[in-house]
């Protein structure tokens, strides 16, 4: 099965100058081990936090999955929109308690990359854009929702204030600064 690793190491290969993945050892090494943090903690416990969310509000799932999406798979997303949060929730094992966690190890992460940037670095790993850099700003967009963000709204008055405090507090991390800015300059 192809993953994103498998995507960013490809794109790599073909990307000339621009690596995602440096050269030097070390480093190449602290991106691969920054990218697997974040695929392994940090994806799966923003999916769980927002899945917690969505199933609140089915409508919005079935909008959001039916964006772009073909005519047949819209009529399979309305068909199904009455067993989508129970899906959900069985799937991925949804539940306030679940989502708590996540939300515990989300913090954790954004800590790390806190800790990583505190020095006032632009990206993660030497002086340019690399593979952990929009591993976290890509898995990290659904907390966010970045400006510059394709598929996530950045307003926030629709949400429930539990949420927007939380999106809030993460925004304002050196973490959460760093993935707006990617959105900002690199436009992931």
């Amino acid at each position: 099965m192809i993953d994103s690793h498998d995507i960013l190491q490809y794109l790599d290969s073909i990307s000339g100058e621009k690596k995602l993945y440096p050269e030097d050892p070390h480093l190449r090494n602290r991106v691969e081990t920054l990218e697997k943090l974040f695929d392994e903690k940090l994806g799966v416990a923003i999916r769980t936090w927002s899945y917690y969310y969505a199933i609140q509000k089915p409508l919005a799932i079935a909008i959001a999955w039916g964006i772009n999406a073909p005519l047949i798979e819209k009529i399979k997303t309305a068909i199904a929109l009455p067993k989508i949060p129970q899906l959900l929730q069985q799937f991925y094992n949804v539940t306030p308690e679940t989502k708590d966690a996540a939300l515990k190890k989300i913090r954790e992460v954004f800590a790390l990359v806190s800790q990583e940037i505190n020095s006032g670095q632009q990206y993660l790993v030497g002086d340019c854009l690399s593979a952990a850099d929009i591993t976290f700003a890509a898995l990290a967009s659904p907390i966010l929702r970045p400006q510059n963000h394709p598929v996530y709204s950045s307003q926030l008055s629709k949400m429930s204030p539990e949420r927007v405090s939380v999106i809030e507090e993460l925004r304002s991390t050196p973490a959460g600064k760093l993935a707006t800015n990617l959105y900002e300059q690199h436009r992931l």
